[in-house]
């Protein structure tokens, strides 16, 4: 879902759209016909994102709880950490991006939906290795979300 709010309602300067843009998978005409036929309140194409990624990767950490690690209750941290403090390096600009209480806020709200809906099924138990990828490619999301500006 965040991938489609970014390739269809968010502009080139996404790594992930500028990623496709070579590839004319959009076109600016197309872009602007889905935005016209379905209009977004700015907090979903600019904050949901965001929280949609802690969410989904506190869930994959937190299924990951279960593999023998030394700091398992640190894992379940990292996301809203790690999102926590990507907003506060935009805030100091220190990085690319806009900061925003409104992200701060879904933040928050998607990490304790994700703690709570823990028995949430993610049947992984007969892939090991899957644990590992999925929390990889949850970071690798978050790379190409990130703001990419030409200098």
């Amino acid at each position: 879902m965040a991938a489609i709010i970014y390739l269809i309602y968010r502009d080139s300067s996404i790594l992930l759209n500028h990623l496709f843009l070579p590839f004319r998978i959009e076109t600016t005409l197309e872009k602007q016909l889905i935005q016209d036929l379905l209009p977004l309140p700015n907090w979903i194409i600019y904050s949901l994102p965001g929280g949609i990624w802690v969410y989904v990767t506190t869930i994959i950490a937190i299924k990951n709880e279960h593999i023998e690690y030394k700091f398992t209750g640190v894992i379940i941290l990292v996301p809203s950490i790690y999102a926590v403090v990507l907003e506060f390096l935009q805030f100091f600009h220190f990085t690319d991006g806009t900061f925003d209480w409104v992200d701060l806020l879904i933040i928050f709200v998607a990490a304790f939906a994700a703690k709570g809906s823990y028995k949430l099924e993610l049947s992984l138990k007969n892939y090991p290795n899957f644990h590992n990828l999925a929390l990889l490619s949850a970071f690798l999301v978050l790379f190409l979300s990130d703001v990419y500006r030409m200098y």
